[in-house]
């Protein structure tokens, strides 16, 4: 039980995770790209540490409970496998923060709900400030309703 649902399925994991950071760092000559592979360098090998981090505790519990079970020895380690099965149940409460704290907009609408900003209030700043063209020549301000502002830059 503990090869077939922890070893084998956390070894291919890790090769497959350690095949896509060669991947990334293969092709990371465009610095236009760079910057997003290494947010996804970043975003792998911290859903790998966590996989990690929170699951191999447990199973390996798992396994030593099996064992002792198997040699009919005393097993005071109950304790101690039910805490590493609470540490896996928060992996899945720590993926989303991962996933979502790796994304701008997700940053964005924190800071902005921090700020006590609607999504509306937001919008609205973003499209006043879109429509705000600025004119070099006549050094006037001039918005797409064609109101012209002077410049006190």
């Amino acid at each position: 039980m503990g090869i077939l649902g922890f070893i084998v399925p956390t070894t291919v994991c890790i090769i497959s995770y350690v095949l896509m950071l060669k991947a990334l760092r293969n092709s990371m000559s465009d610095p236009t790209i760079a910057k997003r592979r290494q947010k996804a360098i970043v975003l792998i090998v911290t859903v790998l540490i966590m996989f990690l981090v929170c699951f191999t505790p447990s199973n390996i519990m798992l396994m030593v409970h099996y064992i002792l079970l198997l040699g009919e020895a005393e097993n005071n380690l109950y304790g101690f496998y039910i805490t590493t099965l609470c540490l896996a149940s928060l992996n899945s409460c720590f993926d989303p923060f991962v996933y979502y704290f790796i994304s701008e907009d997700f940053r964005n609408h924190v800071k902005n709900t921090f700020l006590c900003r609607s999504e509306r209030t937001v919008e609205r700043m973003r499209v006043s400030f879109s429509a705000l063209k600025y004119s070099k020549k006549s050094n006037t301000y001039t918005s797409d309703t064609g109101n012209t502002q002077s410049s006190s830059c």
